[in-house]
């Protein structure tokens, strides 16, 4: 905790000291990544503590906030950023500029300037004083905040390795991945390249390497030790590289024959973190008006009928299901 106390005071502090002419955008993102750093240094340390030591340190380096909840407007930031560009012309300009109206031009432009920078430090002391505030969530909070048949599957990517908390109602468990977080964030960045390769050539078969190296080192660990069991709801709390990789299009090696896509065995959600994920499950669902969930082919398309008779039917205040032959456009459109 003293350790965890110290580097969020540097993260507020580094915010606060931000100087107010930086973008919110770049200037924020510096310091995030400093404090991504730092707290990867300390998972690291703590690799061989107790498993609701190092959940805690994970949670608490996912849970804090970037900006802070008040961002600044984006129309005030463009302005600002405007204005910025504009000084910067007057500047190159100065040596031509004699005419008294062009220096009182100057001198407005730094007002401006300086009422929008201020309006940008605010920001960043807000965001300091928020960091004080966050709670996450704990490892009780998450084992009880799911249901049979869920895992929460929680990455965290440090600068030398990646770890990973396995939880589900009945315990939680902590691994360290063989893969390192180079050629993690390598194979993600690869996976999403030979995917948009497919766009132009449908027969393109260069995505089926990295997806299954990325499914052997992310999900088969967690499988072979059945924290991932088949039929599982997979939650995925992502890190670093792997906020952008699809966690359903990775491959794993079955029994028999070709590899089997994730998605055949699991169906996935992703949170921001398990903090966001307890907030959620602890809220009082709003009832929408209502649904209407069509299964046009449940014989050729036979998990179509499993999705929509899966959709709990209390968050609507009416709800229809159509199957085959009454999941027409005309039915469709008379319904609604």
């Amino acid at each position: 905790q003293p350790v965890i106390h110290h580097l969020d005071s540097m993260y507020a502090g580094r915010l606060k000291s931000l100087p107010p002419e930086f973008s919110l955008e770049g200037g924020a993102t510096a310091v995030y990544q400093w404090r991504s750093q730092a707290y990867g240094a300390l998972v690291e340390a703590l690799a061989v503590a107790p498993v609701e030591l190092l959940f805690a340190a994970i949670e608490r380096e996912k849970s804090l906030p970037f900006l802070g909840e008040r961002d600044v407007s984006a129309e005030s930031e463009r302005k600002r950023e405007s204005l910025l560009g504009i000084f910067a012309r007057l500047l190159e300009e100065r040596p031509r500029i004699q005419a008294f109206d062009d220096i009182v031009g100057i001198e407005e432009a730094i007002g401006e300037i300086q009422l929008a920078s201020t309006e940008a430090q605010s920001v960043f002391s807000r965001a300091a004083q928020d960091i004080q505030q966050t709670s996450p969530a704990s490892l009780i909070e998450v084992r009880g905040a799911l249901g049979k048949n869920e895992v929460f599957l929680d990455y965290f990517i440090a600068d030398n390795k990646v770890f990973v908390f396995a939880v589900r109602k009945e315990g939680a468990r902590s691994f360290t991945l063989s893969v390192h977080p180079k050629d993690l964030a390598a194979a993600c960045t690869v996976f999403r390249e030979s995917m948009n390769r497919g766009a132009s050539n449908p027969g393109d078969q260069f995505w089926r390497g990295p997806a299954g190296f990325l499914g052997k080192a992310l999900l088969q660990p967690l499988k072979d030790r059945n924290m991932v069991l088949s039929g599982d709801h997979v939650i995925v709390s992502p890190h670093g590289s792997l906020h952008l990789l699809p966690f359903h299009a990775l491959t794993l090696e079955r029994g028999s024959g070709n590899p089997e896509f994730a998605i055949e065995r699991h169906s996935f959600s992703l949170v921001p973190s398990a903090s966001w994920f307890v907030q959620q499950r602890k809220a009082q669902p709003q009832p929408m008006a209502s649904l209407l969930a069509a299964a046009p082919l449940t014989e050729s398309l036979p998990h179509t009928n499993e999705e929509v008779q899966n959709i709990p039917a209390k968050f609507f205040t009416r709800f229809e299901v159509m199957k085959n032959r009454r999941a027409t456009a005309g039915e469709i459109l008379r319904a609604m």
